[in-house]
This record gives structure tokens, C-alpha cells and sequence, in this order.
């Protein structure tokens, strides 16, 4: 009764007004675009686009049939034809009905913007007409400003499609299906860009995906928990001591100490570069500055060797033979750093394997912050974090 109330003392013009502004700013959008991107994009770009396009949308169908025995030329020719036809005719559907409703949509268009045009200089926001048409000019304006990232964003879309489209082929394997799908927080670990490809190969029939334990290999096999494979070749891919930091070298400080041993299993360093007790020495790809989903290594290790140079300026041009950064300056950084990864998936309970962690569970490679606010942290050496001598 009270939703019918408050429907009922709401003013039909802002009732109208509602109901069609989102229609009128989908449209008002979509002619923007396709007006900016006839009369800016080069001839030759349309049609790549669409190639592309139409390949992403009919690799799924061509490896269909390719894997029900008919030959992969046949299979793209008839493919093309099959697609070129119903895109046809789908067009021609499209154009016809559009150019049919043209005059209604073109009246009920402009009713909508004067409708609304009148509503804002009216209504509660007593706006005038040449902050209207500011806004429209910026609009339009902000189009050219992005058309980098709206082209990102179409290909990006074809691409989209054609993952969801070579995920359906798994759906017909349900044992594959569950062993490739996460149980996982998404970006807890290394994402896996794939075109598609990857899902292909497993799909094969002579491929097996087995994520069982191997609990016995012999002369001519290898025998998991799921089963046994007779194999020629054995490779071995399994990781890297990622947070065994420095192994298997050992680096031994002031008083004879290692620094495995000051670290116990839990490496940092202060902007991943130095430790207290261990003077000039300084890392590169330290601790807390690994990368794991973006950014990109080789800005890290300018930063880095940035910083290294700043710090061999002031110790040489101080007259000094050593510096090293202060226990307290190494504290705040480790806990800010350990403070900030607690916030992200990386070391979520959830996750039994992952080369991001240690033994103890903890996550100390990986830098959680970003690019820029990583420059930052290493653009200058600050004193008061270091002692000379």
C-alpha cells in the first residue's frame, strides 16, 4: 500500500522522465560512438576488426568438426560459408527493421531529449542551457579522448568470447571440468592467460590431465594416484624455492651472524633492498618486491638500482665506509609490508599450494604495492632511516 502511495505523489513528468532516461542515454551513447568511429577510424580498420571478430566466434565450431573426422579446410570453407550466410541474413533482418522504425524512433528520440533537457532546466537541478550543452560537448570530447582504451575494450570482448565459447567443450567432461576450475580466491595465484589454446589441448583425446600425487615411477612408468602412464620421457617441473630468499647462497653479516639465520624462514628487507647488520650489502629482486598478476620486473630493478646508487653517493661523498639501514626503519617497512599483504588473497587459508608462500604459511616475495607507490618509497635515501659509520 505505501509503494502505491509513493507512486502515486510522484509528479507524471518525473515519473516519464525516469523511466525513459536511461533508454535516452544507452541511445543517446550508442550514436556517439558510431558516428565518432565512422568519421575517425581508417577504412582498413573495420574490416580487421570484424575478422577478428568472426575467427574468435567460429574457432570453436571449426575444431568441432574437426574433431568428428571432417578435414580442417573443409571444415573452415564450410565454416565461412555457414557464418557469412547467417551473418547475412541477420543483417539483413537488422537493417530492415531499422530502417522501418526510423521515424518513430527519431520522433520519440527527440521527444525524450526535450523532455529531459526541459526536466533539468525545470526541475530540481535548475540547470542552465549552456551547462547542457558543456556536458554534451565533454561527453563527445571524452570519446575521442579514449578511443585507445574503447578499441582495447572491443578486442578485449572478442577475446572474452572466445574463452566462454572453448569453455563449452569442457562442459561434455566433467571429470576435466572440475580439475581446471579454481577452488581458489580469483588472483590468489598466478592467473593463466590463455586464448583458448590450453582447454584445446586438454580436451584432446590422447591428453590426460591427471592432478593426482605420484606415488611411484619405475623404468618405463609413472603411476599417480589416479593411474599408471607408460612414458618415454619424464619432465620435471615442479617450482622453485621462491622464498628461500638468496639460496643457496649464504650472505654472513657483523658478528659472524647469516643471514638465513637473522631471517628464520621470514626474509625482508627495507624497500626489499638492505638489512640492518649486514652493511653495503644490497639486493635486487629482495624481498616483498616480486610481482605476481602486473607491472613489470625490469621498472622494480631500476627503482632499485636507483636507490643502490643514491646510497653509494651518500656513503661515498660523506667520507664514510659503511651504511645500513636502522632496525627501527626495517621494522616499520616489514610490518607495513606484512600489514598490506594480509589484505589481499595471496596467503588466503584457502590456498594449500602456491609458490607464493613459505612453510609457515606466510607470503614474503611478493611486493603488495604498486608501481608507482613503490617509486615513491625508493625515489630518495632517507637518512634518518640509516646509520654511517
Amino acid at each position: 500500500m505505501s509503494a502505491n502511495l509513493d507512486d502515486a505523489s510522484v509528479e507524471p513528468i518525473v515519473r516519464k522522465t525516469a523511466a525513459w532516461a536511461w533508454r535516452l542515454l544507452v541511445i543517446l551513447a550508442a550514436l556517439l560512438a558510431f558516428l565518432w568511429v565512422v568519421e575517425k577510424l581508417e577504412v582498413i580498420v573495420v574490416p580487421v576488426l570484424v575478422a577478428l571478430l568472426v575467427s574468435a566466434l567460429l574457432v570453436p565450431v571449426v575444431d568441432w568438426l574437426d574433431r568428428h573426422g571432417l578435414p580442417r579446410g573443409p571444415a573452415v570453407t564450410l565454416v565461412l560459408l555457414g557464418g557469412f550466410a547467417i551473418l547475412g541474413g541477420i543483417l539483413t533482418f537488422v537493417i530492415i527493421q531499422f530502417i522501418d522504425g526510423i521515424p518513430g524512433l527519431t520522433e520519440q528520440v527527440t521527444r525524450s531529449i526535450e523532455t529531459t533537457r526541459r526536466w533539468l532546466i525545470d526541475g530540481p537541478a535548475h540547470l542552465r542551457s549552456e551547462q547542457i550543452d558543456n556536458a554534451g560537448n565533454a561527453a563527445i570530447e571524452a570519446l575521442h579522448n579514449n578511443q585507445a582504451k574503447l578499441t582495447s575494450g572491443a578486442l578485449s570482448t572478442a577475446a572474452t568470447v572466445t574463452e566462454l565459447g572453448e569453455s563449452i567443450e569442457a562442459e561434455d567432461r566433467p571429470a576435466l571440468a572440475a580439475k581446471v576450475t579454481p577452488d581458489y580466491p580469483p588472483m590468489a595465484k598466478r592467473m593463466l592467460q590463455d586464448n583458448g589454446s590450453w582447454l584445446r589441448c586438454l580436451s584432446r583425446d590422447h591428453v590426460t590431465l591427471d592432478s593426482g600425487s605420484i606415488i611411484g615411477i619405475d623404468e618405463t612408468s609413472i603411476t599417480t594416484e589416479e593411474g599408471r602412464y607408460e612414458a618415454d620421457v619424464l619432465i620435471l617441473a615442479t617450482g622453485f624455492r621462491a622464498s628461500e630468499m638468496l639460496c643457496p647462497m649464504e650472505i654472513v653479516g657483523r658478528n659472524g651472524v647469516p643471514i638465513s639465520e637473522f631471517w628464520d624462514d621470514k626474509p625482508a628487507a627495507l624497500n626489499g633492498i638492505s638489512v640492518p647488520g649486514f652493511p653495503n650489502f644490497f639486493m635486487m629482486a629482495g624481498p616483498g618486491t616480486g610481482l605476481a598478476h602486473a607491472g613489470s620486473i625490469i621498472f622494480m630493478l631500476e627503482c632499485q638500482m636507483r636507490y643502490i646508487g643514491a646510497a653509494l653517493r651518500a656513503l661515498i661523498e660523506g667520507g664514510h665506509r659503511g651504511i645500513e639501514p636502522t632496525g627501527a626503519a626495517y621494522e616499520r617497512y616489514r610490518e607495513d609490508l606484512q600489514a598490506e599483504v594480509g589484505t589481499l588473497m595471496w596467503g588466503h587459508r584457502s590456498i594449500e599450494h602456491s609458490w607464493y608462500k613459505s612453510a609457515d604459511g606466510g607470503v614474503y616475495v611478493l611486493s603488495p604495492w604498486t608501481s608507482v607507490d613503490y617509486w615513491k618509497r625508493t625515489r630518495t635515501v632517507e637518512p634518518a632511516d640509516h646509520q654511517v659509520f
